[in-house]
């Protein structure tokens, strides 16, 4: 499904066109950054439903991640933070983020110690298709935390870590619509795209969905259409594919960059 406020499905910066909700305001403050980088200090726009205290620290920690990133380190060294999200509907214009769960690689083995996941008060009905998926109900998020209140934590836990998603690009639509509310900002952190990702080291594939390549890598299919399940699986997932990426040599950030823009190429001339 082709996300409105998306995009270019690139490891180097899979959000960075994202058009968050006011696309003029966004585009304004793209000029004055790239003009005027050291000049912006991170300010919330008329924060509301969470304390003002929380979304300045949110916003402060996205904006530090783009200075604390390094682009040299090799795929096998990075530390990733695999995520997934839950959400109401399918389109972020007005749908809404129910559950995050993300689960962190480091060094090659994935960290079961080191987890978080969450439920969402979207302040809105759940409607009964997605409730059946997920298994989430109105009852369950009532007493949650708002979006802002959670990724504040969520940013905490990410730190500058690298992103890893399945489908990726919708869990970042989401997730960008909600930053550039509070103000015209994205997330910076680099994103990797599994479902992308597949795509283009297994071409002959014909089912590149979390479900068809969890069977072809036998990975247990198991807490699906939760937000932690999907994350674990991806990760494990991620992990064949950085196999993969191995024996084509593409050994750090920049490699697979150049890989992903030159296969991005071919398959979209």
């Amino acid at each position: 499904m082709h996300i409105p406020y998306f995009y270019e499905p690139d490891c180097f910066n899979l959000n960075r066109k994202a058009r968050l909700s006011n696309a003029a305001v966004h585009r304004i403050f793209g000029l004055v950054e790239k003009m005027m980088p050291q000049s912006f200090s991170a300010k919330a726009v008329n924060p509301s439903n969470c304390e003002k205290e929380i979304v300045n620290s949110l916003l402060k920690k996205i904006y530090s991640v783009n200075e604390n990133i390094d682009w040299s380190q090799t795929l096998a060294e990075a530390s990733y933070v695999v995520f997934d999200t839950e959400t109401t509907g399918f389109q972020p214009a007005k749908d809404k983020i129910i559950e995050i769960g993300c689960v962190i690689i480091e060094n090659g083995c994935i960290r079961n110690e080191k987890t978080f996941v969450e439920l969402v008060n979207p302040k809105r009905p759940i409607p009964g298709p997605a409730s059946h998926i997920t298994g989430i109900t109105d009852g369950m998020v009532a007493e949650k935390r708002t979006l802002p209140e959670v990724l504040h934590d969520f940013m905490q836990f990410t730190e500058n870590r690298v992103l890893v998603a399945h489908s990726a690009s919708f869990d970042m639509a989401f997730l960008n619509r909600e930053v550039g509310r509070l103000a015209p900002m994205r997330i910076y952190n680099p994103v990797i795209d599994t479902h992308m990702l597949a795509r283009y080291l297994l071409p002959e594939m014909e089912d590149h969905s979390l479900n068809g390549l969890a069977r072809l890598f036998d990975i247990e299919i198991k807490g699906r259409h939760t937000a932690l399940g999907d994350s674990l699986m991806t990760a494990e997932l991620f992990l064949k594919l950085l196999e993969l990426l191995k024996q084509y040599r593409i050994l750090d950030l920049h490699d697979l960059v150049h890989y992903l823009q030159v296969q991005k190429s071919i398959f979209n001339p």
